[in-house]
Order: C-alpha cells, then sequence, then structure tokens
C-alpha cells in the first residue's frame, strides 16, 4: 500500500512509503509511522477523497506536540476551529467498499511534489 509520510519536523522531507504484508502488519506499520494508536480523518485534495492518518492521543501525550503544518494544511478544511494536527501523520487512499486501505492518490503526491515537501 502506498502511503505519503508527513513528518511534523518541516526540515525533514515527506517520503513515499509502502506498506506491505498483511492488513495486521500493515496496521502495526502505520501506528510505528504516527507514534501511537490512529484516527483517521476523511479528505479531499484536488478532486481525490484521501484518508489522513494520525497518532489520536498524540496531542494527548504531549499538549507540546509540534503542529504539523504541512498535513494541517492539506487537512483544515475538515478540522474542528481551533484543532490541529499534532505530530508525524501519514496519508493513503480512502477505504475500499470492504474496509481496507487504499494506495495515497497520486494527486496528493503530485500536490507534494508540487509544495516541495518531497525530494
Amino acid at each position: 500500500m502506498r502511503a505519503l509520510v508527513i513528518p511534523a519536523d518541516q526540515d525533514e522531507p515527506a517520503r513515499v512509503e509502502e506498506l506491505t504484508g498483511p492488513a495486521s502488519e500493515r496496521m502495526r506499520a502505520l501506528q510505528a509511522l504516527v507514534g501511537g494508536f490512529f484516527q483517521a480523518i476523511g479528505i479531499t485534495v484536488r478532486g481525490s477523497a484521501a484518508t489522513l492518518w494520525m497518532d489520536e492521543e498524540g496531542k494527548l501525550k504531549d499538549p507540546m506536540a509540534p503542529l504539523n503544518r504541512r498535513a494541517h494544511r492539506l487537512a483544515q478544511s475538515v478540522l474542528m476551529r481551533g484543532d490541529w494536527v499534532g505530530g508525524d501523520a501519514v496519508v493513503m487512499g480512502p477505504p475500499s467498499s470492504s474496509g481496507n486501505e487504499t494506495d495515497c492518490p497520486q494527486a496528493v503526491i503530485d500536490l507534494a511534489r508540487e509544495w516541495r515537501w518531497l525530494p
């Protein structure tokens, strides 16, 4: 499964990773990438549906968790007023009809390149 990893540290470039193996292994990899149990929110990027994954307890674990400006920029239209994306985030596609994750849409990868998040 193709995923766009967006570190909270703006000095660290975003990257595209392949999450492989059975669903349970992919979910453990996703937890490791976001730093804990994950929360998913649906976003739309240039007309393409996507899912932004983040640590659901990130702001509780560390109220000073760094604002992920890049991920926040992607999600700002669906976040509640005053909410923010803290810590590392991952973007993948929307769930399939069977509820499984799907590849990160090409539109998101293209936008990340356009915004110079990817090397």
